[in-house]
């Protein structure tokens, strides 16, 4: 007989009912209260992991990623005995741990405690098992915790990719409502080789070759197969998250999934950011595909090929243009034995290019296109690279792009700023985020799912750590840097002249070769309570002004919206203008006798009442250079370093985590030595903002 699926309301009445399973609630004031008043203990747990858990999780709520997570479906699965949420997040700790495999999650994820109640289950749960199922098959050779690891691999690898895509996409959306990307992105495109065994099921195949040397020094070539899937991501170059991905077989070429790439990159990001610079290596010179990018408004950066008509033209006319020298001095050594060293570039710029035949419209019925209605692309010739002059047989790399090359060092750096998909993203996936190992499954399906949780948590735990940067009040600051001063001229390529005068450049804001324009902090004070924080003036009682001064002082244009703008409230007034001092925000609400109107003529606390944004004391800038270098591997370590004295306390369905010391002093335990920053009881209850009475 066949049973129907359950339905989404029934499953969770039966979850609710059966399990009573729930999200545990941190709750800092009511735990420390409770322990005050001498309730009893559920559990106490130290953190290890669950200090990196407990965060990551408290920033999914935060950022909405955790409700779009809920509306995860498993179609395939006919029955659940857990809401489909639960196996996203379980299989995600896993990749966020760094767990290597899936027949260790009983002994280093099922059986921690501390991350199982952060998840709403039971100490009793994770000792005897979600289910009775198969108890008496079980021994003592295996470890077993909570459910059986096979269980959770096998549920995860049943979602299709619609579902696994959906759930990507929409986080990364998720993001871009929180604020995580700047307004305009700068973004790379590549892709990287999983190579599994031939014997996972769907893989791709691909041929190879590779020059070696034979016992005799001769050079033979080598015929290789790979086989498995590739994986094409799009990477945004400021945070170095990923905002979109694609997985096919090892065999497929990565140009065909370029618009599609973009188009859906566009899509999560809107109409919060927009995509408006792209830079690829020679996999993607798709004339058709980079000219469908320029009508959507993309400037790209693209290496040309050997043999391309239109590298040929740009060597060749490259002679009549000036030459921009670039001089960087970088550092050596130590102390005593420190030395600088010059190091010299140059390059050439050719406008105008319409060499390039494929790069036009799509064909249509017709006449052709003549020589003048064919697009035109800019080039820039490089000569030297840091005392380093072209291979002869390869010769110098010219770069392709639609965009201006008035400046042609930003369309040098702009490639440069490409090597950060290779290292920022694939190197370190495959390093410390088990990208290419330890699959759920040897089959397509299995694949898919480990690829798409390992770029999605490993996406969002990086929005995770540049929140909490930013929360924290850490700006962006120069990354160090080996290079200690940059000038750039022109010269006449003939007589060696200096045509334009030599411009010292600023270290670089970012982790970035490009230059990136951070708004600077005061810009950032756009709130209505921001402004009354960033004005040092104190309020006065007297001068109230008049709002032709307010829109004088407001950087912001005039939006056709209920919350209006000082040029209305201009309009409006029936006062002259008075020569008198802007007067202080605060000023104008407490001098205005008119009630709030829903007029377009808005009163000063409309606008903190209509404004949705929490006051910011910095600005919302998040760059991947906050991090200071720290990668995956040392960030998970010293979170469980900071928190070897900390531990998780449940009472009901709410928990609190605290120092050992001030637990033990809540409950009343006497200790012969106590911390003098901690004080008594009643400090540390008014500290978690508790009366000291129970």
């Amino acid at each position: 007989m066949t049973l129907p699926p359950q339905a989404g309301d029934a499953m969770r009445r039966n979850l609710a009912e059966h399990l009573d399973w729930q999200f545990a609630e941190r709750n800092d004031a009511a735990v420390a209260q409770a322990l005050h008043a001498g309730a009893p203990i559920d559990d106490v747990r130290t953190l290890d992991e669950a200090v990196l858990v407990e965060g990551f999780l408290a920033f999914l709520r935060h950022s909405g990623v955790l409700a779009h997570w809920q509306t995860f479906t498993l179609d395939a699965v006919r029955r659940l005995f857990l809401p489909a949420l639960t196996c996203v997040l379980l299989y995600g700790l896993r990749v966020l741990c760094g767990i290597p495999s899936t027949n260790a999650l009983s002994s280093l994820l099922f059986s921690n405690a501390a991350l199982m109640l952060l998840l709403g289950f039971t100490g009793e749960q994770v000792a005897q098992g979600l289910t009775r199922r198969g108890a008496s098959l079980r021994t003592a050779a295996s470890e077993y915790a909570l459910l059986d690891p096979q269980t959770l691999a096998h549920t995860i690898c049943k979602a299709s990719a619609l579902a696994l895509m959906t759930l990507f996409n929409g986080s990364i959306h998720c993001l871009a409502v929180f604020g995580v990307f700047m307004a305009e992105a700068m973004v790379a495109v590549d892709g990287t080789r999983i190579v599994t065994p031939p014997t996972f099921g769907g893989c791709g195949c691909l041929k190879v070759e590779e020059r070696r040397r034979d016992r005799q020094g001769a050079d033979v070539v080598v015929v290789k197969l790979l086989f498995g899937w590739r994986l094409i991501a799009l990477l945004d170059l400021l945070t170095l998250i990923p905002l979109a991905i694609r997985i096919v077989q090892i065999q497929e070429h990565e140009a065909p999934y370029l618009v599609e790439l973009v188009k859906q990159a566009q899509a999560n990001l809107a109409p919060y950011s927009r995509i408006v610079r792209l830079v690829v290596d020679r996999a993607y010179v798709d004339g058709a595909a980079l000219h469908e990018l320029h009508t959507l408004g993309i400037t790209f950066v693209v290496i040309a090929k050997a043999g391309m008509v239109a590298r040929e033209v740009a060597l060749a006319e490259q002679a009549d243009s000036p030459l921009c020298e670039r001089r960087e001095v970088r550092r050596h050594g130590q102390g005593r034995d420190a030395w600088t060293e010059t190091l010299v570039s140059q390059v050439r710029v050719v406008r105008g290019l319409r060499h390039w035949a494929a790069y036009r419209p799509p064909v249509v019925p017709g006449p052709r296109l003549t020589w003048e209605q064919r697009p035109t692309l800019n080039a820039v010739v490089v000569n030297l690279w840091r005392n380093q002059a072209p291979d002869p047989l390869e010769g110098p790399r010219v770069y392709l792009t639609n965009g201006p090359v008035d400046d042609p060092w930003l369309t040098v750096d702009g490639y440069d700023d490409r090597s950060w998909i290779e290292n920022g993203l694939f190197r370190n996936s495959k390093q410390f985020w088990t990208l290419t190992r330890w699959f759920p499954q040897r089959t397509a399906a299995g694949v898919h799912s480990h690829l798409t949780f390992v770029v999605l948590v490993q996406a969002v735990a990086t929005a995770y750590r540049l929140w909490s940067k930013a929360q924290a009040g850490v700006q962006p600051t120069p990354p160090p840097s080996l290079i200690a001063a940059v000038e750039q001229r022109v010269l006449d390529a003939t007589t060696g002249a200096v045509l334009t005068p030599v411009t010292a450049l600023p270290p670089h804001p970012t982790h970035l070769a490009s230059p990136v324009a951070l708004p600077p902090a005061a810009a950032t004070a756009s709130h209505p309570a921001e402004l009354a924080a960033a004005d040092p003036r104190p309020p006065a009682a007297t001068t109230v002004a008049h709002p032709t001064e307010l829109a004088a002082a407001d950087p912001r244009p005039p939006a056709a919206t209920t919350v209006a703008h000082p040029t209305e409230l201009a309009a409006a007034d029936p006062r002259p203008p008075a020569a008198t001092t802007v007067a202080h925000p605060t000023e104008l609400a407490a001098a205005d006798p008119r009630p709030p109107a829903a007029t377009t003529v808005a009163h000063l606390t409309e606008l903190a009442a209509a404004d949705p944004r929490p006051p910011a004391a910095t600005p919302h800038v998040l760059v991947h250079s906050l991090l200071g270098g720290q990668g995956t591997l040392r960030w998970r370590r010293q979170l469980v370093r900071d928190s070897r004295d900390q531990v998780l306390v449940l009472i009901g369905r709410q928990y609190g985590i605290f120092d050992l010391h001030e637990l033990l002093v809540l409950v009343g335990v006497p200790l012969r030595y106590l911390p003098p920053h901690l004080g008594s009881a009643v400090d540390i209850l008014r500290r978690y903002g508790c009366a000291a009475d129970p």
